[in-house]
Parts: C-alpha cells; structure tokens; sequence
C-alpha cells in the first residue's frame, strides 16, 4: 500500500526506526482487531423525508452540529456499534438504489426493519 511505501522511505532516510515502524503496524492491528463503539444513528430530514446513516461517539451532540446548517432535522432511531456497522450500512442500501447524496438516503418501513434486525443479530452474536 501506499503508507508501506511512504514508511519504507521514512526508514530508508533514517527517520523511523524498524522498531518503531513496528510498533506502529502492531497498534494499526489492535486498533481493528479491537473497534472504537460508536453510535450508529439515523437522522430524518423532516422536509426532504429522507434520512442521514452516520456515526459519532456522541449521536445527540452530532444532531446538534447538524442543527447548525439544517434546523429541519431530528434524531430518528441510534444505536450501539462500530465505524464498521455504518460502511456496511451504506454499501447495503446503495447496492439497494436509495442513496440520494452522500449520506442521505431514502428510506422507508422494511430498510428500518432491516437495520433493526442487523442489529439484533450482531449483538446476538457479539454480546
């Protein structure tokens, strides 16, 4: 990958030790082997009738910064997970054809409970 190649230069000039590079790749591994929780939510755009899948370490704090630029949003539905849960989740529903932009989708009653579902059965699987 690139990173390699980039760090493979920075030891070549002498600027990180082998040991620290290293490291640097163990931390890289625990980092995935162990994924920050997140909070995976859905915020409805009340005007557009559409709703934004994200992800934030606080969901009601990240509503409020949305607020900022679009006071016709609300928190519809959150729930616990990692970075990970959200890319799925947005490969799943533009596979489906429901991405308007971005993080923006159009959803409706059996995409919620297709959430809900996932969910359940990670958490079934991964208490």
């Amino acid at each position: 990958s690139n990173d390699m190649v980039v760090s493979e230069n920075a030891i070549r000039q002498g600027i990180l030790s082998k040991e620290r590079l290293e490291r640097s790749y163990k931390m890289d591994a625990e980092r995935l082997e162990d994924p920050v929780k997140v909070e995976i939510y859905l915020i409805k755009d009340t005007i557009r009738g559409v709703y934004k899948i994200g992800k934030a370490i606080c969901s009601k704090k990240r509503l409020k910064q949305l607020k900022t630029a679009n006071a016709g949003i609300e928190m519809f539905r959150f729930f616990e997970g990692v970075s990970e849960d959200e890319r799925v989740l947005h490969k799943h529903f533009i596979q489906q054809g429901k991405r308007i932009d971005g993080e923006w989708f159009s959803l409706g009653t059996s995409d919620f409970e297709y959430i809900e579902s996932y969910f359940t059965a990670k958490n079934t699987l991964n208490p």
